[in-house]
């Protein structure tokens, strides 16, 4: 397995922190919608990458919790849609 600069995993937790923040200070609308969007495909994303890296002996629970944040993201962009 190759070794990972642990600048990557710090700046992906500093941004999706910034991220959540900032759908909370964000007033309702389409930018609130478009900060949670963009939170958890980020965190879709990198829970399957971080499974495929790591190769975890069990994957299953974690694309489970991928396609639950990618469940979560299309429901809120049907949300958005039907506002």
């Amino acid at each position: 397995m190759r070794r990972m600069s642990r600048a990557l995993p710090t700046a992906w937790a500093v941004a999706g922190s910034v991220g959540a923040l900032a759908s909370l200070v964000v007033p309702a609308g389409s930018w609130r919608s478009v900060t949670v969007l963009a939170v958890a495909l980020g965190a879709a994303v990198l829970v399957v990458l971080g499974t495929r890296l790591h190769r975890p002996p069990e994957p299953r629970p974690w694309l489970l919790l991928a396609a639950a944040l990618g469940a979560f993201a299309a429901a809120e962009v049907v949300a958005e849609l039907v506002d």
